[in-house]
């Protein structure tokens, strides 16, 4: 009796240190994982076929890293808490997943974290796994850092403050939607990629949405092998990639695939049963100069999932034809966010059309070398200032800074519009000097009253521009507008959804009473995102004609860089809706002044008929020609872009 005791004892002891089994993920998520959500419940995982590769490489000692380059809605983001469940419960670690933005930390926390450990409708294995123990000199559990009773951890981390990832060591680490990071810390992937340096087996996944050629995700994507899936065809047996490219986009087989051996039509009925005999490959003729390699071979597995793969009715081939209808009905009016959304959201591959390409400084620049299209005025040896096709002079002035800043000055544009609100840049200037001194506005005085000459020998002044306000100078930029209605208006942007470019303005001035003077200086408020839409829109416009921009000599390489340097970045995270962002280090002050330019034309229309303001505005400067009013030139100094600030 003793002796059999003893042996149980022994049993039950060494049961109690016995290591687990080694299993792969996948077999542990077929086993224990569960969709979790606060308000749906639970329900038990099913691993699909196009994902098996995705949850085999974490426990595969061949890879390092896991890429996938992929639409919306193919069940990555339940792949990312799998991962977390597997390397928190099976084989504890400390896990590091980085949100773009603290928000995005906050978020995935309350919504997705804490329902996999819910003990009502959390993942039963975790259950009761937090630690709610405070241990001296331990950090406490918050939303951000969340210790386990083995030992694990969960530590969230934004990419927009990636110092709280400083002096620890993690793996794995997980990196969501890094195509919109913006850290003002240069690299984090590769920052945080050292936090797992001294890791004996690191293992690290890149997923997201890529958003343009050569973001963080395409770039992520293209330093692995690059594998796609390959479906066999139902009709003739042939694999073949599902591209977009293939899918009949009209006709009574609009929404299937053609097959690219037999040419028949595939239907999206067979998509499952395709999925069964698919595999990932790595395709021949792809640029792989940029692969991590390691012995020669790339260490990073990349995933690419096509159109059509989730499953879900969103993803639906028919669909996708017609919302890249749409999509196009609306690019051919200008608003290219739909077929952005449609290549990001449902194709999974970065998109920048053609035209969006020539908005960069280069593209630009080759605009203003074309002469036949009324560019590059004046020319050399002319004496005349503007075009014979402008009819009203605009300004817009970006005030920086003020009370002994770095880099304090007035950046001035003028912009000359002629009918249909086609438009030439007529001149860049900065004043230099404290915007809250009064000798930086008298030199703008001298702006205003500046005689434009045109080609014909009619003479212009500027009717009307617009002042930025809202920084450190608002009063000086009131003070000067209140005496100067007529010609100058201070202006605001706002970034509230669906502003008009320019709305009525309201009064800044109070009297005694703290009551607002109605007949005082007033202050416009210009949307932010309509009217980076609409000088977009202009710049797309690639005939000379109604809304075409022209440049000319004033049109300075970096004026043209500072022209549209904003970019389109997700705004939801379901990458339905957008918003204009600067990128770090790039300047944006023509673009800015450009904007209050076109507004302050906006402002003058309102001092005439629309439907007779250009016969108006031409009998005006026709009546100059020949008068013998003065022509001095503005001593204000010509932008020179060789200053450093």
């Amino acid at each position: 009796m003793i002796d059999r005791s003893v042996r149980r004892m022994a049993q039950r002891l060494a049961a109690k240190v016995k290591p687990r089994p080694p299993i792969t993920m996948l077999e542990y998520s077929d086993q224990n994982y569960y969709i979790t959500s606060a308000t749906d419940g639970r329900q038990r995982w099913y691993t699909r076929p196009y994902q098996r590769d995705w949850f085999l490489a974490p426990t595969d000692p061949e890879v390092e890293c896991m890429v996938c380059q992929k639409p919306s809605r193919v069940g990555w983001s339940e792949y990312v808490k799998a991962v977390i469940a597997f390397f928190t419960d099976w084989r504890p670690c400390k896990v590091m997943l980085v949100q773009p933005t603290d928000s995005e930390v906050d978020t995935y926390s309350h919504e997705d974290i804490d329902s996999m450990f819910d003990d009502n409708h959390g993942i039963p294995r975790l259950k009761g796994m937090l630690s709610n123990r405070k241990v001296k000199g331990a950090p406490k559990n918050s939303y951000n850092f969340k210790q386990l009773v083995n030992g694990a951890l969960i530590h969230l981390v934004s990419a927009a403050t990636p110092r709280s990832g400083r002096r620890v060591e993690r793996s794995p680490i997980l990196f969501e939607e890094p195509a919109t990071y913006d850290s003002p810390e240069g690299d984090t992937i590769g920052n945080l990629f050292q936090r797992a340096g001294n890791i004996w087996d690191p293992f690290f996944t890149i997923g997201g949405t890529p958003i343009y050629p050569n973001d963080y995700m395409d770039q992520a994507f293209k330093k692995g092998d690059q594998q796609y899936r390959y479906y066999p065809c139902p009709h003739c047996g042939q694999y073949q990639q599902l591209r977009w490219e293939r899918f009949i986009k009209e006709g009574p087989n609009e929404g299937r695939i053609s097959c690219e051996n037999c040419e028949q039509p595939i239907d999206y009925s067979h998509l499952r049963e395709m999925d069964e005999d698919a595999g990932w490959a790595c395709p021949l003729g792809l640029d792989r100069s940029n692969q991590v390699l390691r012995n020669g071979v790339p260490i990073w597995r990349s995933q690419q999932v096509g159109p059509g793969m989730s499953y879900h009715r969103a993803a639906m081939w028919p669909e996708l034809v017609s919302r890249h209808r749409v999509a196009l009905e609306q690019m051919k009016m200008g608003n290219t966010d739909p077929m952005q959304t449609f290549h990001n959201t449902d194709l999974g591959v970065p998109w920048e059309d053609s035209i969006t390409s020539k908005l960069t400084g280069d593209g630009l620049a080759e605009r203003r070398k074309n002469e036949g299209f009324g560019n590059g005025y004046p020319w050399n040896k002319e004496t005349w200032d503007i075009p014979t096709g402008v009819l009203v002079l605009t300004a817009g002035v970006d005030v920086q800074g003020g009370g002994g800043t770095l880099g304090e000055r007035l950046v001035l544009t003028v912009w000359g519009w002629g009918r249909g609100e086609e438009g030439w840049h007529i001149a860049h200037y900065e004043i230099d000097g404290d915007p809250q001194q009064q000798e930086v506005w008298d030199q703008l005085d001298q702006v205003s009253q500046t005689t434009w000459i045109r080609q014909d020998g009619g003479k212009m002044r500027i009717a009307l521009g617009g002042i930025d306000h809202g920084g450190l100078s608002s009063k000086q930029v009131e003070d000067y507008c209140r005496t100067r209605t007529d010609r100058w208006a201070a202006m605001k942007g706002s970034g509230a959804k669906d502003l008009p470019i320019i709305q009525k303005g309201k009064p800044v001035e109070v009297n005694k009473k703290n009551q607002t003077i109605a007949k005082g200086a007033k202050l416009y408020t210009v949307g932010y995102t309509n009217s980076v839409n609409h000088l977009k829109k202009q710049l797309r416009v690639e005939q000379p004609g109604p809304g075409y921009l022209h440049f000319g000599t004033a049109s300075t390489d970096d004026f043209l860089r500072e022209l549209f340097p904003w970019k389109s970045v997700p705004k939801t995270k379901d990458r339905r809706e957008y918003k204009w962002e600067k990128p770090p280090g790039s300047r944006d002050e023509g673009g800015d002044c450009t904007r209050m330019a076109y507004v302050a034309l906006q402002l003058v229309s309102r001092r005439y008929n629309r439907a007779t303001m250009w016969d108006q505005l031409e009998a005006q400067v026709k009546a100059s020609i020949g008068s013998k009013e003065g022509t001095a030139r503005p001593t204000v100094r010509r932008r020179n872009f060789s200053l450093k600030y």
